[in-house]
């Protein structure tokens, strides 16, 4: 059964990727034709590199598939189980471990992409010493989460067989609700500076914008994204009372007064409609289904077998289940997909209406273009992969919320 899981959900990757390598590819041949001459290098050089991440994508995919076969069916999680004496600190360091591995794999695929494909376009501002420096903190940060959140839901299983399902989502949903709370405020500054906008036209502009919309004290931050990369972003981050909105220096540089006032009003929206409480509720939500299917799963010998993990002890079982989150993932990513376009699509009416709609869509398109982003997507890849509705399809339901 795993086996078959696992084969499925590379395949499904590799098919939804060749899909979307077929789109590009035609998508540049109708605009060289519409032009009635040769794609400019530009283009050409941003089709290819989205070419170049999808292939990049498709390799991680099959690396993860690979790990998670070697420490599943090929005995390498029982091996440690034997290996390590029984404890709560055996059961963290198993935890760890698996968690540590997936870690690796991503971080190998992102410095492929950051240096390799970003790197062609100009776009990775990043030395290879501030990635291993980034790098070391993820590691260091997943290796601690993953050992308290492994020795507490061994601790939980060995204590109570019967319950232990409800103390974990308990443990969850509140380690995820201090995460949103704290992140934006002790985990984002390890990696970027921020610091207030500074006084002039444009913060007192801003600051009657959100006025208007609704908000008294939240705070404008600029972000020191450039020494990253040269991508132009802003992000509405944080909980309740320690919310703020980040606009990153790329683009403040990048945009006119206009433009980023409308951007400003688009992660407003996202405040004002509370989509983080949202998405953390959907999260928690998820969390208590999934540690609800463990605890049905984890008692069924023939999961458990499956799995490679017949008489295997709690911390094993909790490191196969925590490898399978991305495999299982990728099934439910079409669901998530289409919640967050649903949620950007209701920011972009909330920015229509508190700001001039035809500044976001000019904002929108030079962020395409600075951004170096592919302008169509084929139909099933977006379906599972995007995030974020396709450009003119935005622009056209952000016009008509505005009438």
């Amino acid at each position: 059964m795993l086996a078959v899981l696992l084969t499925s959900s590379l395949a499904i990757r590799v098919w939804l990727g060749s899909r979307q390598i077929g789109h590009i590819r035609r998508h540049c041949e109708l605009s060289a034709s519409e032009r009635r001459d040769r794609l400019p290098d530009r283009d050409r050089a941003v089709a290819d590199q989205a070419v170049a991440r999808i292939v990049l994508d498709v390799v991680a995919a099959g690396a993860q598939v690979v790990l998670i076969a070697t420490l599943t069916l090929g005995g390498g999680l029982a091996w440690l189980g034997r290996l390590l004496p029984p404890g709560t600190a055996s059961a963290a360091a198993i935890v760890t471990a698996a968690v540590l591995l997936l870690v690796l794999v991503r971080i190998a695929a992102g410095a492929c992409r950051r240096f390799g494909v970003d790197g062609r376009l100009g776009l990775n501002r990043m030395t290879a010493r501030s990635f291993v420096a980034d790098a070391a903190k993820s590691i260091a940060m997943a290796g601690a989460l993953a050992g308290v959140a492994g020795g507490a839901l061994t601790w939980l299983m060995e204590t109570d067989r019967a319950n232990w399902w409800i103390w974990a989502a308990l443990l969850l949903g509140g380690g995820l609700t201090v995460q949103a709370w704290l992140h934006p405020v002790i985990v984002a500054p390890l990696f970027a500076r921020s610091t207030l906008l500074p006084d002039g036209p444009l913060r007192e502009r801003l600051t009657i914008l959100l006025r208007r919309c609704g908000f008294s004290r939240t705070a404008i931050v600029v972000t020191d994204d450039s020494r990253r990369s040269a991508r132009a972003n802003a992000r509405a981050v944080g909980m309740a009372g320690a919310c703020r909105i980040e606009l990153s220096d790329t683009l403040v540089s990048l945009l006119a007064t206009d433009e980023i006032e409308a951007v400003t009003a688009h992660e407003a929206g996202h405040l004002r409609l509370h989509h983080r409480g949202k998405d953390l509720a959907a999260r928690i939500l998820l969390g208590i289904v999934a540690s609800a299917g463990f605890q049905a799963l984890a008692g069924n010998p023939d999961v458990t077998g499956a799995l490679g993990l017949s008489h295997e002890t709690p911390a094993v079982s909790i490191a196969a289940f925590v490898l399978m989150v991305p495999i299982l993932g990728l099934f439910l990513m079409p669901l998530a997909s289409c919640w967050y376009r649903h949620l950007e699509y209701e920011a972009d009416a909330f920015a229509a209406r508190h700001a001039d709609p035809k500044n976001l869509a000019r904002a929108l398109r030079k962020l395409e273009a600075a951004n170096a982003a592919t302008p169509s997507s084929d139909p099933l890849y977006a379906a599972f992969f995007s995030g974020h509705p396709e450009p003119q399809a935005r622009l056209r339901r952000m016009f008509l919320s505005s009438e």
